[in-house]
């Protein structure tokens, strides 16, 4: 759960910063933004299995079974909408429609993040490559990250941001040796006890040290806003 903790961090602070009252966060899962957030929170996910019998949560989750590309809400529903490391496990011909679904559901703003490019493919090869070594099989994320034909950018959010939107933020996050570190770590059974200690530690801070986010990273976090509307 650290590395889940990596990538939520960013957006908790922003949250924070805009005093957000009514969230979504899409394709969180089981756990999601709740775990970490002490808020009500609405959480989707195109598969919700068997619930985790250890599933803490600081937040109160509503769990809502949807498509990303297809959200069950009205527009404006949420104050932020949130949605993290999701992206690349889509397949390219529902990305932008998942963005827009994103935007038109948010009043105020989105948080949005993702592996990003050939950077994040080539930490990946190298992780499964490890895992091969080691006589292990990959963990089901990782192997639905290598079967997508490429990893989402910057550019594909550009283009799939409707015209009366634009990115405000860009945040990197997870160096890549960290990402590698924790990644592996986790895989390693009997770690669990470790993670939840330091998870602990890392719940108490919002500032993590530099380098944990020092370049090059494994995934970019963007805030993205509406556009001002002109005064007439």
């Amino acid at each position: 759960m650290l590395n889940w903790l990596l990538r939520y961090q960013p957006a908790l602070a922003l949250l924070e910063e805009f005093e957000a009252t009514e969230v979504l966060d899409v394709g969180a899962g089981w756990h999601g933004l709740s775990r970490w957030w002490d808020g009500r929170v609405v959480q989707t996910d195109l598969l919700l299995a068997e619930r985790p019998r250890k599933n803490k949560h600081q937040g109160t989750p509503i769990y809502v079974r949807s498509s990303a590309d297809l959200l069950p809400f009205a527009d404006d529903s949420f104050d932020f909408t949130v949605s993290l490391d999701m992206m690349e496990h889509l397949p390219l011909s529902i990305r932008s429609a998942s963005i827009r679904e994103l935007t038109r559901v948010a009043r105020r703003g989105v948080i949005v993040g993702y592996p990003v490019g050939e950077v994040a493919a080539e930490l990946d090869l190298a992780i499964a490559a490890s895992q091969s070594r080691r006589g292990l099989s990959l963990p089901s994320w990782l192997a639905e990250h290598l079967s997508q034909r490429e990893y989402p950018d910057r550019e594909a959010l550009e283009c799939a941001l409707p015209s009366d939107w634009r990115i405000t933020r860009e945040i990197p996050n997870g160096n890549v040796r960290v990402q590698r570190a924790l990644v592996e770590a986790e895989l390693i059974p009997g770690f669990s006890t470790l993670s939840g200690v330091l998870e602990k530690f890392m719940r108490s801070t919002r500032h993590l040290a530099r380098w944990i986010h020092a370049a090059p990273t494994y995934r970019t976090i963007w805030l993205l806003e509406p556009r001002p509307v002109p005064v007439a």
